[in-house]
């Protein structure tokens, strides 16, 4: 039998922080903010960003439930939150982001028409994983081990904390993107070992600080 690490051990830290790298790796399209010069397209990438997310979500679900379990009232509950969270954040922060350059486009007096459009719209990847972040933190609020989130205020700064560790992520780890503009694997990489490190540190904060309560 394994035996469990420590929640505060250097080993559950590295392998949390390999698993996510190695989780937004795979998932490094979603680093994209995908061009838009029609509204309609908006369907179609909404579909297509959701399902890109869902290898992300399995790897981070399942191995969350296993090197976070210390942290974790359900270890289970935890991989269903992060399966149906990710793939759901990131639509809906790709959702309102585009729906806010749609708003901001036609208050310039300006028309997206499809081909031959007069107007280009680019969402903003940073904005869209913080969003998703907020969602994702929403959904694993009920997983957390009892007393982590037990208080609204220990319950926004694991909601706020993860979200901004997404955010965080992606401007670090923008600069391996490459000269086209398109993101790599090793940008996903340092974006999973960013977040996932800052992740693993707010939940080691927040349970020293539960203890000492």
């Amino acid at each position: 039998m394994i035996d469990q690490p420590r929640s505060g051990s250097p080993l559950a830290f590295t392998a949390w922080a390999m698993l996510s790298g190695a989780a937004w790796s795979i998932g490094s399209h979603l680093l994209l903010g995908p061009g838009i010069s029609d509204p309609n397209q908006i369907h179609t990438f909404a579909l297509d960003i959701a399902l890109q997310a869902v290898p992300t979500a399995v790897l981070l679900g399942a191995g969350g439930a296993f090197v976070l379990r210390r942290f974790l009232r359900n270890p289970l509950l935890w991989a269903a939150s992060v399966l149906i969270g990710l793939p759901v954040g990131v639509t809906v922060g790709l959702l309102l982001d585009a729906a806010f350059l749609y708003r901001q486009v036609h208050s310039m007096g300006m028309v997206l028409s499809g081909e031959g459009g007069t107007a280009f719209m680019w969402t903003s990847p940073a904005i869209d994983l913080t969003i998703a972040g907020f969602i994702l933190a929403v959904c694993q609020l009920p997983s957390l081990a009892r007393g982590l989130a037990s208080r609204p205020a220990r319950a926004a700064l694991w909601v706020l904390g993860t979200a901004a560790s997404l955010g965080v992520g992606w401007f670090l780890s923008a600069a391996l993107a490459d000269t086209s503009g398109q993101s790599s694997v090793w940008q996903g990489a340092a974006m999973g070992l960013v977040s996932g490190s800052l992740i693993f540190g707010l939940l080691l904060a927040m349970e020293r600080e539960t203890s000492g309560a």
